[in-house]
């Protein structure tokens, strides 16, 4: 946010006399988000799928730790369908993320 309230269009708005708070909700904090929306979402996605970790050290009873038994017993028909799931969980983050691009800045058209 601090790297686009130095752009020339934000000082463009500014003399022409826009209310500071348009240009901050308006101009800056739309193209702000741009890069952070990506990583937040792509954050949530893979938080979910990171759950493996600490179900196995807390020894927690989860789809972590299913499909770190499913490793174990080497049940190979679990495992694909695990990594099916995981990868749905990723690509619609991914998904979710185009599409507020769309809505964050209505200059991105697919």
């Amino acid at each position: 946010m601090l790297d686009v309230l130095d752009k020339d269009y934000i000082r463009t708005a500014r003399a022409k006399g826009v209310k500071e708070r348009d240009v901050i909700y308006k101009h800056a904090l739309r193209n702000g988000m741009l890069p952070s929306s990506h990583l937040i979402i792509g954050g949530i996605a893979t938080s979910l799928i990171g759950s493996l970790f600490v179900e196995i050290t807390f020894n927690y009873t989860g789809m972590g730790y299913y499909f770190y038994s499913s490793l174990m017993l080497a049940d190979y028909y679990l495992i694909n369908g695990f990594i099916v799931f995981f990868t749905l969980i990723i690509i619609s983050g991914t998904l979710t993320a185009d599409i507020l691009y769309t809505i964050i800045d209505p200059r991105i058209i697919y």
